[in-house]
């Protein structure tokens, strides 16, 4: 241990001496292989695009179908046991693709990412926010109707966009997007708080220009990737508003933010890489409950439920 921390602090000052991003260099390597935690039980989750930690329970997940499924989340154990489902009131699932779970003045909220436009033509995309469940046991027979706390409507400034990704940070009161086909992918923010002034607009923070460069040659090889091995599906902003997590169909990235920085400027520098092994489509990611441990899931059947703990225990 000594002499692994005498070295880590001579590589930390040699590459200050040689003005190298120390912080980009060394977080590297710092989670351990995943495990498969469990698989997705629930035959009525066919298609699950989006993957959230409850702020009720540490032992529950929240997803959801993909575009054209009924407007219903889903409840799980982090071994994928099956909760029940819960039907939001008077919404509609047009292209479901990510969903955040948050809290607002000590109460706790999902947001669920109506923003799924594979030809970008929708003149404006939708963001349910429904106070969390209370998930019980044993399970309800059937799905049990919820109401949506506020509905949010937007466009973004510059014109339609395909986006699987969306985050909240709620220190900030800010809603994170990231578009799924730009490269680098567009980064966009809207206000958290309830709002019925019509249909707001989604201004343009930056650009993701930190994750890595599509790999062409691979995005054309790859059997089980085809050309998408790149494209951002997920992601998640862990409660401290510290850090980002971005998922593409073949690896995850750990964005570390500064202090204050504003989330287009952590989007620039390298973030972590954590190594997954091969998913038939990965689209759902978020912090476990501890802040620190990640899980992963995938969104064609059967549905591994993966967890990534960090080497060496909690950050």
């Amino acid at each position: 241990m000594k002499r692994k921390l005498a070295l880590t602090l001579l590589a930390l000052f040699f590459a200050s001496c040689a003005g190298i991003d120390t912080e980009a260099q060394l977080a590297q390597a710092d989670y351990a292989v995943p495990v498969r935690s469990g698989q997705i039980e629930n035959p009525a989750i066919d298609e699950s695009s989006g993957l959230a930690a409850s702020r009720r329970d540490p032992e529950v997940l929240w997803t959801f179908n993909d575009s054209g499924g009924k407007p219903v989340v889903f409840a799980m154990g982090t071994d994928g046991e099956d909760l029940g489902g819960f039907r939001i009131e008077g919404a509609k699932n047009r292209d479901w693709e990510d969903i955040a779970a948050f809290s607002r003045d000590g109460v706790p909220y999902l947001l669920i990412a109506d923003v799924g436009d594979n030809l970008g033509k929708w003149d404006y995309v939708t963001l349910y926010v429904v106070r969390e469940p209370r998930v019980r046991r044993p399970k309800p027979s059937g799905p049990r109707a919820v109401p949506a706390a506020w509905t949010i409507r937007f466009q973004y400034e510059d014109g339609p966009r395909d986006c699987e990704a969306a985050a909240v940070d709620e220190r900030a009161g800010q809603i994170l997007l990231i578009t799924k086909r730009d490269v680098p992918p567009g980064l966009y923010t809207l206000p958290l708080k309830p709002d019925d002034d019509g249909i707001r607009i989604a201004w343009k923070a930056g650009e993701v220009s930190g994750l890595p460069a599509p790999n062409l040659v691979e995005r054309g090889t790859s059997p089980f990737l085809g050309g998408y091995a790149d494209m951002v599906t997920a992601m998640d902003v862990s409660k401290d508003g510290a850090r980002a997590l971005i998922l593409t169909y073949k690896r995850a990235y750990l964005f570390h933010r500064r202090p204050e920085e504003p989330w287009a400027d952590a989007f620039t520098r390298p973030p972590e890489t954590i190594d997954l092994p091969p998913l038939a489509q990965a689209e759902g990611a978020c912090f476990a409950p501890d802040g620190a441990s990640i899980f992963v899931s995938s969104e064609k059947r059967p549905a591994p439920l993966l967890r990534i703990r960090p080497e060496g225990g909690k950050r």
